[in-house]
């Protein structure tokens, strides 16, 4: 009896180590709403700052417009087109506050934003194209989303255009 409690012991050990190495080879956490947010904040100040290729890498949205708009730009080069979206179309401001967040699926996340301008007060967009702000009130709050890819947070919407 003694000598199977003890087998028995010896085997979940094993398996608990086997367990402990998966959860650290497989980063030991699951998706969250904390981490999604950091990934938000980061991805904007990396914009912000221009350091385009490190933004580049936590981009995950589609690059079938910045082709289209930025032409001039090599279409693989997502740096490149990043870049020319954030100086010609877009503004691209680190985050002044996130107000509010929904978690979609357990692995997209929905939040509506807030951005700085550079001298810190909030982003205003007025309305568009002759349209009158009762039309079209000016809005301060824009939706961004997040998604976890499995191993990393990718943010799939770049920027807010102003008319």
């Amino acid at each position: 009896m003694e000598r199977s409690t003890s087998m028995h012991r010896k085997q979940l050990t094993y398996c608990c180590l086997i367990c402990l190495s998966a959860l650290v080879l497989l980063g030991c956490s699951s998706p969250s709403t904390a981490s999604a947010r950091t990934a938000l904040t980061e991805f904007y100040d990396l914009l912000n700052t221009g350091r385009y290729a490190e933004a580049t890498t936590l981009y995950g949205g589609p690059f079938d417009d910045l082709r289209y708009k930025n032409g001039s730009v090599p279409p693989d080069d997502k740096s490149a087109l990043i870049q020319s979206a954030c100086t010609l179309q877009l503004r691209c401001l680190k985050v002044k506050q996130i107000v509010s967040d929904e978690q979609l699926s357990p692995v997209e996340w929905r939040f509506q934003v807030e951005f700085a301008n550079p001298d810190g007060t909030t982003l205003t967009v007025g309305p568009c194209c002759g349209a009158s702000p009762q039309d079209q009130p000016p809005r301060t709050i824009f939706e961004q989303r997040v998604r976890w890819t499995g191993t990393s947070y990718v943010v799939d919407t770049l920027g807010v255009a102003v008319p």
